[in-house]
């Protein structure tokens, strides 16, 4: 059955009606996510979306938000009247966010806390930011520790800025009732341009974080499938014939209107980490030749049609066009993605894995180190993400000697230098820098630590049990850097 999908608009919003059975779902859609916050506001969409729904406790109605990388979402199901209501009134306390007290605001951030400790307290790159750096998608999965500063005002402002009729959709799965009075402000909304990738690929990264991951782009309209058979794959020679890993996770991140990232997480022991990436190589180079198995074709083809036939599909659908809708980009239709599944054949899905192997990126925890015959496998030199860089030109030790502004290591094998342009560190190796015009991001603790974030989303942490004077440190860094880039970050 052929889903059929009405399009309207209500009060500027983009309105998306279908007429399905069983509960009145509706989601209210907006054009702002994780990709447009500047480093320096990290998390500031997400507590946007805590302070709104705190004022309009108390709330009876099912309902839920979420914050991805391209929207902020919020979810509502019951009788049609309660849904038109529930979002309604979420448009409505758009315009109270004044009403917001300090106290409010510190109690959301608590909460946050709880509910993503790790994002909310460190600086955590993932692999679209070792791609993009930290500007548009690159921030989807860095983390938030800006958050802790943001004031009641930057959440107004960023309200303004984008919670407009023009950036909001709405997808309603019954006809639509009186009570959908939907009350935004009117205006234009600034988007965000995703810049070309940062990193050269293919490549191979030594993460801060655990296990094996490996990230491709693909084509949006070719990813589920893709990632169903590559999955099969994956898990076959990974789990059942070497018994190197429990499972593989996967999931998918739009770029933009033609791209997709794909990600593989792998959860090999540390011991394994070494094998596990060189047979993730060998795998895709072999498929990349042979073409993919009877089985995984076989999966692409069951679980895809599957997927585009379930009952929820016609409402997943209606949520992809509202989302979409905003940014401009093309959704596939159930009836479509079902077509897609039928006709899936082994040549195809070979055609789209190689036009996204030269993508490819894999990543493995830093902790572990890969052998010579691995790095020989994957023929590729192994990318390291620290923001210090060697110079060109060495420190000698009459430069240290007298240099204005120097601080020791309390091991004593390093000094850190600071000049107006750089930060140095001068070992008894080598002497490497970050530039400032590379930082991107200055993270204050509570406790007198201090983070540098560069551009490409690397940084370091300078810890009073590792350096000698720190707190002047501390305050000679701040003296330097533009003011705006230093953000105060959670006590560890």
């Amino acid at each position: 059955m052929v889903t059929s999908v009405s399009r309207s608009k209500l009060n500027g919003v983009r309105v998306y009606q279908a007429d399905l059975p069983g509960v009145c779902c509706g989601t209210l859609v907006f054009g702002v996510g994780r990709r447009d916050e500047p480093v320096t506001l990290s998390g500031i969409t997400h507590l946007m979306e805590h302070l709104l729904l705190r004022l309009m406790e108390p709330i009876s109605i099912e309902h839920s938000a979420v914050v991805s990388d391209n929207s902020l979402t919020v979810y509502a199901s019951g009788s049609a009247d309660e849904v038109g209501q529930f979002l309604s009134d979420f448009t409505k306390v758009v315009a109270r966010l004044g009403d917001v007290t300090e106290q409010d605001l510190k109690f959301e951030k608590r909460i946050i806390r709880i509910e993503q400790a790790n994002n909310f307290d460190e600086p955590s790159a993932g692999l679209l930011t070792y791609r993009y750096g930290l500007h548009g998608v690159g921030l989807s999965n860095f983390g938030a520790p800006s958050a802790n500063g943001l004031t009641r005002q930057e959440v107004m402002d960023w309200a303004a800025a984008w919670l407009r009729a023009g950036n909001s959709s709405v997808a309603f799965s019954q006809i639509l009732p009186a009570t959908l009075d939907l009350q935004l402000p009117r205006g234009p909304v600034a988007r965000t341009k995703q810049r070309a990738a940062l990193l050269a690929t293919p490549a191979i990264v030594a993460s801060a974080k655990a296990g094996v991951a490996v990230s491709l782009l693909v084509p949006r309209e070719d990813v589920d499938l893709l990632q169903i058979a590559l999955q099969h794959e994956l898990f076959m020679i990974l789990r059942h014939r070497r018994g190197l890993i429990y499972d593989v996770g996967t999931f998918t991140t739009p770029v933009d209107g033609e791209l997709s990232e794909l990600v593989f997480v792998l959860d090999p022991e540390g011991k394994h980490i070494d094998t596990t990436v060189r047979v993730v190589a060998e795998t895709f180079k072999q498929i990349a030749t042979a073409g993919f198995s009877v089985a995984a074709v076989d999966s692409a083809r069951i679980q895809g049609g599957a997927e585009a036939q379930r009952t929820f599909a016609g409402l997943e659908y209606l949520d992809r066009l509202a989302a979409d809708g905003l940014h401009g980009w093309p959704t596939r239709s159930p009836e479509q993605r079902f077509k897609d599944a039928m006709g899936v054949t082994s040549g195809s899905l070979t055609r789209v894995l190689i036009g996204s192997a030269s993508s490819a990126i894999i990543a493995y925890s830093q902790k572990a180190s890969l052998s010579k015959k691995t790095l020989h496998r994957v023929a590729l030199t192994v990318r390291r993400l620290t923001p210090w860089q060697p110079v060109e030109k060495k420190f000698s030790p009459a430069d240290v000697r007298t240099a204005a502004s120097k601080w020791q290591s309390r091991d004593g094998k390093h000094t850190l230098i600071v000049t107006d342009e750089a930060l140095f560190n001068a070992g008894a190796a080598r002497t490497r820098r970050i530039l400032f015009a590379d930082v991107v991001l200055v993270g204050d603790r509570p406790c007198g630590c201090l983070t540098l974030v560069d551009c490409r989303g690397r940084s370091i942490e300078f810890q009073a049990d590792a350096w000698k004077h720190l707190k002047s440190f501390r305050r000679r860094l701040i003296e330097i850097v533009d003011p705006a880039l230093v953000r105060t970050f959670p006590k560890h």
